[in-house]
């Protein structure tokens, strides 16, 4: 039987890289966990090819949660200091650090995307229930002009503005057929939440053709199940919509 040397040095140079990052305050935690990757490319201890420790490490060496990593990742994606390889993990991708810091302060001032998604999943599945038992014939009427309109565009990435328009006007219309000014002054918040930077270019980011038509199709049922007056149906296809979205956003498995 052959003898397999374990591979001292790669180990020692993984649990290097693990001990590299602090625990983080839980105030905009994804910002502290770029900031402190962000560091360490700066400082040379992190250079471009490096691998990032796995998803569950990072967690536990930030104490703190594999979502909040997956964000702090993501953001720093966007900014062009890491790669996603499917099936191999994160990678350093260049040193230039542009106004990373200018950057990151901006993203600071805006709401994680997590917030928003934890916020629509307890608002928008309650609305869509109110929308099912309350919705005016006109409000059905909306929300079926909004459909058709979807229903139109060829769904790829061509048509996204417009798609990002009637896809807001949907929402929007669902939360105003739900005929409780309260929780649409926490929708509208909500919203202008997600017209920030860091929200519209994760977004536009993680769209594409397949998943647009995927959220159309949810788009579809939660509409089906509001015009036939079903409360549960609605919520349930809501918080699949809205999960589904989360896990496109943050490249999540499958998590419902």
């Amino acid at each position: 039987m052959a003898i397999v040397n374990f591979p001292y040095t790669l180990f020692r140079k993984v649990m290097k890289r693990m001990t590299l990052f602090s625990p983080i305050e839980h105030n905009k935690a994804f910002i502290q966990i770029a900031r402190q990757i962000r560091n360490q490319i700066e400082s040379g201890n992190l250079k471009p090819g490096d691998k990032l420790p796995s998803e569950r490490n990072l967690a536990e060496s930030f104490q703190t949660s594999r979502p909040t990593i997956r964000e702090a990742l993501r953001v720093l994606e966007v900014m062009g200091l890491t790669e996603s390889r499917v099936g191999q993990g994160t990678f350093i991708k260049a040193k230039t650090l542009m106004d990373i810091d200018n950057v990151l302060s901006e993203i600071e001032t805006q709401t994680s995307p997590l917030e928003i998604f934890e916020a629509r999943l307890a608002i928008e599945t309650f609305l869509v229930k109110l929308a099912a038992k309350n919705a005016t014939k006109e409000d059905i009427n909306h929300l079926s002009r909004c459909i058709d309109e979807l229903d139109e565009l060829d769904h790829d990435m061509n048509n996204y503005t417009e798609f990002v328009h009637l896809d807001n006007e949907f929402h929007e219309r669902i939360a105003l057929a739900a005929n409780n000014t309260l929780l649409t002054k926490f929708m509208q918040i909500i919203n202008n939440a997600r017209l920030e930077n860091l929200w519209e270019t994760l977004k536009r980011r993680s769209s594409t053709s397949e998943r647009i038509k995927k959220f159309q199709e949810q788009h579809q049922k939660i509409f089906a199940a509001i015009k036939d007056r079903d409360s549960a149906l609605a919520e349930k296809y809501m918080t699949q919509h809205i999960l589904y979205i989360r896990q496109s956003f943050f490249e999540e498995e499958n998590i419902y």
